[in-house]
């Protein structure tokens, strides 16, 4: 009787071990955690960042469709933005600071750009600012004046006011030797800077050689050098 007992009890505890060990070994199998894959994968190259040392566009993410950029139903002188985003800043450099950030598709007038061509500087409300000239679709840039033309324009407009507005004045065209007489020959007395503004005070027989007065001091220079204001009237300045 004993021994039955005893097969019956060790029966019990074999079948209870064989409901509680499949749940122990269910509870300790970790779940696995699921691989979790892109949201998109850029196909224009890295997404920069706007910092002055970077390159300056921003490919799409994806999360924004784009459509086309329009086609220019106008005349004006305008860049449509080409890329993502766009940073414009305060000089045609990438080593310039960023002023602000453009979009795709975004249409700005063109006021100038820079000498070599690669940079437009566009207006945005009250700002200026410079855009890389590849990465955006410009439109009527022909007559866009470069920087070089600005300066130059300003220069000529300055020589222009000073012939209109002067009487009896020279500017003289690069740097200029005045000598103690009408020719080569005499000793070199002073030098006239390029661009400086000297008084006519006589000439030659010939009109080659002119004596001015520059800074207190006169001398003689050649004609070849010098712009002559448009108010004077050289057959009244003394032969000497």
């Amino acid at each position: 009787m004993l021994k039955r007992l005893i097969l019956l009890a060790s029966l019990v505890v074999l079948a209870l071990m064989l409901l509680v060990i499949p749940i122990f070994a269910q509870v300790a199998t970790p779940t696995p955690i699921p691989t979790a894959s892109p949201l998109y994968t850029p196909t224009n190259g890295p997404v920069y960042s706007s910092d002055i040392n970077a390159p300056d566009y921003f490919p799409n993410t994806g999360a924004t469709p784009v459509s086309p950029p329009p086609q220019f139903a106008t005349d004006a002188t305008v860049a449509s933005i080409d890329v993502y985003r766009l940073n414009v800043r305060s000089a045609p450099s990438t080593d310039s600071t960023v002023l602000t950030i453009v979009e795709y598709g975004e249409i700005y007038p063109i006021v100038q750009r820079s000498e070599d061509g690669g940079w437009y500087l566009i207006q945005i409300g009250n700002l200026r600012g410079w855009v890389s000239a590849p990465l955006v679709i410009a439109a009527n840039v022909g007559d866009v004046p470069s920087l070089q033309d600005l300066r130059e324009l300003a220069v000529q407009e300055a020589v222009d006011r000073f012939l209109a507005n002067t009487f009896n004045t020279v500017l003289t065209t690069g740097n200029l030797n005045m000598r103690s007489g009408p020719g080569q020959n005499f000793p070199i007395v002073w030098r006239i800077p390029a661009g400086g503004r000297a008084t006519l005070v006589g000439r030659d027989a010939y009109g080659i050689w002119w004596q001015v007065n520059f800074a207190g001091i006169t001398g003689w220079v050649s004609s070849q050098y010098l712009i002559f204001s448009t108010n004077t009237n050289l057959a009244l300045v003394p032969i000497r």
